[in-house]
């Protein structure tokens, strides 16, 4: 996919020692006098051939110690012409579209339809360990995968120099102050709206009904009509939707890009990046699929469209990158600009869902935050279990 932090430090330096060596060479050039009699410049030139062959060894080297990786490097200096993508597996790379699709669907699916046909509560050990195992999956796949794939998109040697080194930060910084824009319109909206009662959801009157008129064996019906309303009189599953919304839509610009870079990868590369976007795709779907299992809304439709809406966006990039994959050329400033801050702006839009609404709001302000010691537990080692996973992964993403 791109260089490793390793690999940028050494074409650097290799560069910046080819460039010392041409300055030398030039330097002697002018201060030798060409008409001096007797002069001999068999041993400066003897010299200068050895430094070149060490250096060509000592490239070779390098070029040996860093294969598998996007960018070709060829005497220490990277190669940025488009990597030929062969017809050769062309059946496995469509076939490939169609697990990744599948696998996307059961994992964000899974939840919601485990909360829908069983007793399984949404407070409950099963979807405590659930939704906090998703949490530690978001925070790694921000920090382990977003972030770090940005800052080496904005160093890869074919981009050239950046006069503001800190740009993948900064966007990543502007995609937490969008998200928490978006965040608190949307909660000022939710809050004039309920104040002029024009919740199409859940409607105040209801709320303060007389618990003796309602139907006491119904405990569905009651968790309906007894949505949690907060001194604002905003209806909390409300404000849990737009949370969900927030996230999906950081999780959705990853996905297609991880589908588009999938699909253009070389073959010797395919198979173990398939097998890891994968798994990938598997935990960040169980991640949205407890979150939306979990919102209360009047029809299961609506849950449906969420969960599919995440499932079909990595074949789309795929699909995507079938298409372009003789054109696509990685390396290309154009492109590498592109991918890495789509890839910071993402980590932004997620940093403030997961570490504000759905870590902090779960453990300091929300269920867990007076749970009893089995429940946190349960909560801890999935929490951790998640970030352990996601980051093992980052070993061969």
């Amino acid at each position: 996919m791109e260089c490793s932090w390793t690999e940028v430090a050494e074409l650097r330096e290799a560069q910046v020692l080819r460039n010392d060596d041409d300055r030398h060479v030039q330097d002697t050039s002018h201060n030798e006098s060409p008409e001096a009699p007797g002069h001999s410049h068999e041993p400066a030139h003897g010299g200068h051939g050895a430094g070149e062959s060490s250096n060509r060894e000592g490239s070779s080297s390098m070029e040996e110690s860093s294969g598998g990786h996007g960018h070709a490097k060829m005497g220490g200096i990277a190669k940025c012409d488009a990597e030929r993508v062969g017809d050769s597996d062309l059946t496995f790379r469509v076939a490939s579209i169609f697990i990744v699709l599948a696998t996307s669907s059961v994992a964000v699916l899974g939840p919601i339809g485990i909360r829908k046909w069983t007793r399984i509560r949404k407070d409950g050990l099963v979807f405590t360990a659930i939704k906090q195992f998703g949490t530690g999956v978001i925070i790694a796949t921000i920090f382990i995968h977003l972030l770090s794939h940005a800052f080496l998109q904005f160093l890869n040697p074919c981009l050239g120099e950046l006069s503001f080194e800190s740009t993948a930060t900064v966007i990543a910084m502007a995609g937490v102050f969008i998200s928490f824009l978006v965040d608190y319109a949307g909660l000022r909206y939710l809050s004039s709206r309920a104040k002029h009662g024009t919740s199409t959801d859940i409607y105040p009157s209801r709320i303060l009904a007389p618990l003796q008129q309602r139907d006491m064996k119904s405990p569905r019906a009651i968790e309906r009509d007894l949505a949690i309303w907060d001194q604002e009189g905003i209806a909390q599953h409300e404000k849990e939707k737009l949370h969900v919304m927030i996230m999906e839509a950081g999780m959705i610009f990853h996905s297609i890009l991880l589908g588009v870079l999938l699909t253009v990868t070389p073959a010797a590369n395919f198979t173990v990046l398939f097998a890891v976007i994968l798994l990938h795709q598997l935990f960040e779907g169980l991640a949205l699929g407890a979150r939306i299992a979990t919102l209360w809304h009047p029809t299961l439709l609506s849950k449906l469209l969420y969960g599919v809406a995440f499932a079909v966006t990595a074949p789309i990039g795929m699909a995507i990158g079938l298409i372009v994959r003789h054109t696509f050329n990685e390396n290309d400033p154009r492109t590498i600009q592109t991918v890495g801050a789509m890839d910071a702006l993402s980590a932004g839009v997620l940093i403030w869902v997961a570490v504000v609404e759905m870590w902090s709001e779960d453990w300091l302000r929300g269920e867990l935050s007076n749970a009893d010691w089995k429940e946190v537990s349960v909560g801890l080692i999935s929490l951790g279990g998640g970030a352990g996973v996601m980051t093992v992964l980052g070993i061969w993403e």
